[in-house]
């Protein structure tokens, strides 16, 4: 009877001894998957952004280089429409903490723009296709950081002109047609930022 009972406790242990493992194995791998989900879903903010969804966002292949650009927009249709940013679109680019920025096809707001003044590795942008204007180069002239800076097609004016001229630090200009822009103001900006590479301008 002694032995039956000692027999029935081995017993007993070694049933809950197996469940236990099973558990911890099953909660062990719920946990590595969630762990494998966390990974997944911060690497897929790193490299686009689903919640955006009239635009692309995402860094390159290189990893270099963040993009922001339009994806729903048609021929006829308005960027303002279809490809607007939004603050919440910039305080992702402020997570993303990038060096290159680049932004095309898309409609800009420059409240929101004001936000890129908090970049302070920020050394390249490129504007292209967009509404940047004078509003928009007075947020950029605060970003000490900029060395390369191209706006093409956009809609900057002659009053943009002593903007440049107060970034001494840029290492190269290009400003392609942006038609509300004199031809003049080649001349006056090669003049006053001798040190900058500037493209000429139609």
């Amino acid at each position: 009877m002694k032995q039956k009972l000692i027999l029935a406790t081995v017993l007993c242990s070694g049933i809950l001894i197996s469940a236990g493992t099973i558990l911890w194995n099953s909660n062990s791998g719920q946990r590595s998957g969630e762990n494998s989900q966390s990974h997944s879903n911060s690497k897929q903010q790193k490299s686009g952004n689903p919640i955006f969804p009239s635009l692309r966002a995402g860094f390159d292949k290189t990893g270099e280089i963040l993009r922001i650009t339009g994806k729903e927009t048609k021929q006829g249709q308005s960027i303002i429409q279809t490809s607007r940013t939004s603050r919440e679109v910039f305080e992702w680019i402020l997570k993303q903490n990038p060096r290159k920025l680049h932004f095309e096809i898309v409609y800009l707001n420059d409240a929101d723009m004001a936000l890129l003044e908090q970049l302070s590795e920020l050394e390249e942008i490129t504007l292209k296709n967009t509404n940047a204007g004078d509003q928009t180069v007075s947020h950029l002239l605060k970003i000490k950081s900029l060395k390369r800076l191209s706006i093409q097609n956009g809609n900057i004016t002659d009053q943009s002109v002593f903007l440049f001229s107060q970034m001494t630090g840029l290492d190269s200009l290009s400003l392609k047609e942006n038609r509300f822009l004199p031809w003049k103001s080649y001349q006056i900006l090669k003049d006053l930022l001798p040190d900058t590479k500037i493209e000429k301008f139609i």
